[in-house]
């Protein structure tokens, strides 16, 4: 994977197992916890967590009464086709090269010159999916002209390295009412599942992983996360061996896509079920029940998973309605009406079948997640 933090920064040595407790499901953070900067990241942490948006990234949503001010970053998922990030703000202005110089990267330079060197974020265009982002920190006698001629150059040794190199989320830059410095967040890259931030705060003379914040364990390659019921994670990993796999899709890869957003929908449904929605979905119950049933007709293997699928449902739901009353609880009645909105989502989130398009379904239409109803 192309993107690095400079091995991490040094970031080692905070790392500490963490394990979701078994009364509550929140984020976790360790290290320099009580460095007000730490303080400001762990509540926006809390915050996304507990907010509606679809990752803990974005739609970003920031909580009152924070002594930090966001000065550079994107706060929705990026797929502007370029040019996400304001040009010129009090911390950052976007100079222009030469007439000949050429127009990607896009440099964001950082006017706070501090001991720790100066923040610069590059934004390279990557066509609809938006721009890619590496962070740097530079010495301040360092020019725009400089780095500009550095990252465009062919061969690969350069003299300036990025701290995070060419990543789909942008990092956040805050700057500290109480220390008037500049951090940063470094946030999951979309296809990660690792659920955790990386904040690094000025030093002496550098930039320094100083808090990590993890949302959930890690899952490693699972379908769904480890902490749903057995039967659960059985029925999404049913789901999954219907996609099939296919080494090579071109430059959409839609199966892998496919996957990736699924297994989205699954830790969601285990960490932050109210953060569903009918947005999270592309097809109709009926679209997929007989999509499905269609594609079993195809072979007799299909048909046998097909048939799996329709036994395994009702006991995942029933499980899943156990585990909300358990991890969140939830009444009874409240346990059994989410699990099964739930369910619906995750199993109509895993296909795309022709003739599905939400955005088009009228509104009476659209069932609402029952957490936000209670």
């Amino acid at each position: 994977m192309k993107r690095t933090i400079a091995a991490l920064l040094g970031v080692s040595a905070l790392l500490v197992s963490w394990e979701a407790p078994s009364s509550q499901i929140a984020p976790r953070m360790s290290g320099k916890v009580s460095a007000p900067e730490c303080v400001d990241a762990m509540a926006i942490a809390k915050h996304m967590y507990a907010s509606t948006s679809t990752y803990v990234y974005a739609p970003l949503q920031l909580p009152d009464h924070l002594s930090s001010t966001m000065i550079l970053g994107a706060k929705d998922v990026d797929i502007s086709g370029g040019d996400a990030l304001a040009d010129e703000t009090d911390h950052f202005e976007s100079p222009r090269g030469g007439q000949n110089a050429p127009s990607n990267p896009k440099i964001h330079w950082g006017k706070d010159a501090t001991p720790a060197g100066r923040i610069v974020l590059t934004s390279d265009s990557a066509g609809w999916r938006g721009d890619m982002y590496s962070l740097y920190v530079l010495p301040n006698d360092v020019t725009p002209s400089q780095l500009r001629d550095d990252v465009t150059e062919s061969n690969s040794q350069h003299h300036y390295s990025p701290l995070v190199d060419s990543s789909w989320r942008t990092p956040l830059v805050f700057w500290s009412k109480i220390t008037q410095k500049p951090w940063i967040i470094v946030v999951d890259e979309p296809y990660e599942q690792l659920g955790q931030w990386q904040v690094l705060l000025a030093t002496s003379n550098s930039y320094q992983s100083t808090c990590l914040i993890k949302f959930w364990p890690d899952q490693g390659k699972a379908r769904a996360p480890r902490i749903l019921p057995k039967e659960v994670r059985e029925f999404a990993s049913l789901l999954d061996q219907t996609l099939g796999y296919e080494p090579e899709q071109g430059t959409l890869q839609p199966t892998a896509r496919l996957r990736m957003n699924s297994q989205h929908i699954w830790r969601n449904a285990a960490y932050r079920p109210w953060a569903l929605s009918e947005s999270d979905t592309y097809n109709s119950k009926k679209q997929v029940d007989d999509g499905l049933l269609q594609w079993s007709h195809t072979e007799p293997s299909h048909a046998r998973m097909y048939a799996r699928i329709q036994r395994m449902y009702p006991a995942a739901e029933a499980a899943l309605s156990r585990y909300y009353g358990s991890k969140f609880k939830l009444s009874h009645k409240q346990a059994k009406q989410v699990a099964h909105w739930v369910l619906d989502v995750a199993y109509r989130s895993n296909f795309v079948f022709s003739g599905g398009n939400p955005s088009f379904m009228p509104k009476e239409h659209v069932a609402l997640n029952p957490w936000i109803i209670h």
